[in-house]
């Protein structure tokens, strides 16, 4: 009698845990968005120095570094003015880093979250947020990285309608009460040129006051 009811007791156990995975409560991914926003705060404004190590793939296999200030202004204003290189391709790489979404204070607003999986990025887990922009442009989708522990954004990546992407790797640090970049990684690929690119920070200047100027020169 025991083995019988043991029999039919492992039988069952595949139903439970189905009957169980399927009540489980889905992870919504506009709310995790939102508490990362919350709980990772970003300030009203700073200007920071920035050093690029650049590797440039395409068209021409090239390495550079470049001095850069980053300015922000909430609620997603950036500007990057490089002083270290060409006119040309100044504006053509700050053109294309500063127009990037790395605000996450910004993501909440702009992008509506449509799925959620859970990823392991080195040893560490995270949630991988798919989502599609709230406005229109030549974005068509992107995903938002996001560790379980504190939901603290540490990646993202662009996907745009010529077949462009962008991805972007963040190691943090806090500043103050503010988690902000430390270090971050960028490739991209584009149908012009791919670049990998290793970028540093120094010292944030939070809450400093920033010309509007600065942003309508870009």
């Amino acid at each position: 009698m025991r083995a019988v009811a043991l029999a039919v007791a492992i039988a069952g156990m595949p139903l439970v845990a189905a009957s169980v995975a399927a009540n489980a409560p889905r992870l919504d991914g506009n709310e995790l968005l939102a508490r990362s926003a919350k709980l990772n705060r970003w300030p009203s404004a700073y200007a920071v120095p920035l050093h690029f190590t650049v590797h440039l793939h395409r068209p021409l296999p090239i390495r550079f570094g470049a001095n850069a200030t980053m300015y922000f202004k909430a609620p997603d204003q950036q500007a990057l003015v490089i002083r270290s290189l060409s006119r040309a391709t100044s504006r053509l790489f700050s053109r294309n880093y500063a127009k990037l979404d790395t605000i996450p204070q910004a993501w909440p607003a702009k992008y509506h979250v449509t799925s959620v999986t859970r990823v392991d990025l080195d040893g560490a887990p995270a949630y991988r947020l798919d989502a599609t922009p709230t406005y229109v442009g030549d974005i068509t989708h992107v995903t938002f990285d996001l560790l379980e522990a504190g939901l603290t954004p540490v990646g993202a990546a662009w996907f745009y309608r010529d077949g462009s992407r962008v991805r972007l790797k963040v190691t943090n640090q806090r500043v103050g009460g503010y988690v902000l970049p430390l270090h971050e990684e960028l490739a991209v690929a584009m149908p012009r040129f791919d670049l990998d690119a290793d970028c540093d920070t120094g010292h944030y200047d939070v809450d400093a006051p920033i010309d509007d100027n600065v942003f309508a020169e870009q």
